[in-house]
């Protein structure tokens, strides 16, 4: 699993004081939303930083066909009417991949 760390605009590491059950109530806040949109059996993985941002990679087929600028659009536009404004906020990046988008980049590091 990749480890998520973020910076702040000089490159400082961000930390904070949430809570561990704070932190997968966020987590699984995004799931369930993201679940609502069709990404029932897809693979989600997200952490949450200590100082609250959070970070994911969904792995799922209903991105085949899709170009990039779509496959976020989708999930942007999804999770911004499902949220809250804090819990939107927070989320700075989730990459999106198709299953073989994935397995080419297992073996492209290996």
């Amino acid at each position: 699993m990749v480890e998520i760390q973020f910076n702040d605009s000089i490159g400082r590491r961000i930390d904070g004081n949430q809570h561990g059950s704070d932190k997968m109530e966020n987590i699984e806040e995004i799931k369930r939303a993201l679940k609502k949109l069709g990404f029932e059996k897809s693979e989600i993985d997200m952490e949450e930083s200590d100082s609250g941002k959070i970070g994911g990679i969904i792995i799922s087929k209903l991105f085949e066909g899709m170009s990039q600028l779509e496959r976020q659009n989708y999930i942007w536009d999804h999770l911004e009417k499902e949220l809250n404004e804090d819990q939107h906020n927070r989320i700075r990046l989730i990459l999106t991949l198709t299953p073989e988008e994935s397995d080419e980049d297992e073996l492209e590091a290996a």
